[in-house]
């Protein structure tokens, strides 16, 4: 998957390439862009020049990637960010969104700060498998944390351990 980041007058972007031409008029596209999901980044679907984008409103966020690069993930870190993936995934079951359709990746969800809140892509075309991404995303954590934070350091592990589980339910976890 080929991203961008645009900035212009309104906000600033980031711009996610589709390799086919989305179905804009399938069921999850039309919910996407027609509807304001509080824990999905707004988006509009573009064409130029036979390739398809989408762009995502990305003002005033910043990445999980950039957001810890510098600083390490803690306690309260993993929590707001294991909040917003469940709080995403009841999203997401509210509008009959297919959750594999989910982008985790640090580089694609998106924290506001000041709210302590986090956002998802969320990519019609993407065909990710939910549980293998969020096993990648608990190496993420283990890689990142604060190993002065003693319940930062067992809640990461706890989950990246139950990831390694052969068929291992998310819901369960």
């Amino acid at each position: 998957m080929k991203s961008e980041y645009k900035r212009d007058i309104n906000g600033n972007y980031l711009v996610l390439y589709e390799n086919e031409e989305p179905d804009t008029s399938s069921y999850q596209m039309r919910m996407l862009v027609g509807n304001s999901i509080p824990s999905i980044l707004k988006c509009r679907v573009q064409g130029v020049d036979g390739q398809f984008m989408v762009c995502y409103d990305i003002t005033s966020k910043q990445s999980l990637l950039s957001l810890y690069e510098e600083k390490k993930m803690g306690y309260e870190d993993l929590q707001m960010i294991l909040g917003g993936f469940v709080q995403v995934m009841e999203d997401m079951s509210e509008y009959l969104l297919n959750p594999c359709r989910l982008v985790l990746k640090p580089e694609y969800m998106y924290v506001d700060v000041e709210k302590r809140q986090i956002y998802f892509c969320y990519l019609p075309g993407w065909d990710g498998k939910l549980s293998q991404s969020f096993h990648q995303l608990t190496e993420y954590f283990v890689r990142t944390l604060d190993y002065g934070d003693t319940n930062g350091i067992v809640l990461a592990y706890e989950l990246h351990k139950a990831t390694l589980q052969e068929n291992y339910n998310l819901g369960e976890i």
